[in-house]
């Protein structure tokens, strides 16, 4: 068996034994909670984002095959997929963007307080001290964020190219959030990437994908 290779709970226990103040130690079931969340929260977001791609692949084989040729020309058939070589491959992250924008693992926002003075929203006003919340399903489909024009339909459609560096189809892109902002933001946002980026290329490279017959709109 190999030793050598280190979990997350290795880093984390060795993070907490290497503080000297005693207050910022992790100790008991807190060691058992962190990586049981990340594990939790990258698993949701790999599994929506993957069936989402896998969705849209069967709609649109070009994306397939453009995907497969970028993967091909990195590395050769039959070997195994290291991360290092994946990340930052544009079509891939054009892929990943674009399918996380359209079907975000949380749909629903993370709700924030107004505050004691309450806050203004697009000229109206909400008291202090409620909570509110916009979906974020909502904010990567809106045309605030996404392609200001006389077609509505435009942020609707899955256009990888949208995430090119001069694109014109992207407004506003502090509007995609698929994992919230700020500090209270996915704190395993890396995590979720790299397994997905791995499984995609990984399922990419070995399988092709359609439709059955008749069920081609559904």
């Amino acid at each position: 068996m190999d030793f050598s290779r280190r979990d997350l709970f290795s880093y984390l226990i060795e993070d907490s034994l290497s503080q000297t103040d005693d207050s910022l130690r992790v100790v008991g079931g807190d060691l058992v909670i962190d990586p049981e969340l990340a594990i939790r929260a990258g698993r949701q977001t790999t599994a929506s984002t993957t069936s989402a791609l896998l969705f849209l692949w069967a709609k649109h084989l070009e994306i397939c095959r453009k995907l497969r040729k970028e993967i091909d020309s990195t590395i050769s058939s039959g070997v195994a997929l290291p991360h290092s070589v994946l990340e930052g491959k544009p079509y891939l992250e054009r892929c990943i963007n674009e399918v996380m924008r359209l079907y975000p693992a949380v749909l629903s926002g993370v709700p924030r307080e107004t505050g004691p003075k309450g806050l203004t929203i697009d000229g109206v006003f909400i008291s202090p001290f409620n909570m509110v919340s916009v979906p974020t399903y909502a904010i990567h489909r809106g045309n605030r964020g996404f392609y200001r024009s006389q077609k509505p339909q435009i942020p609707q459609q899955f256009i990888s190219e949208r995430w090119m560096s001069k694109s014109d189809l992207i407004i506003k892109k502090e509007a995609f959030i698929p994992f919230s902002f700020g500090p209270y933001a996915c704190a395993k946002k890396g995590f979720a990437m790299v397994k997905i980026r791995l499984l995609i290329t990984t399922i990419v490279r070995n399988f092709e994908f359609r439709f059955p017959p008749g069920q081609e709109q559904q």
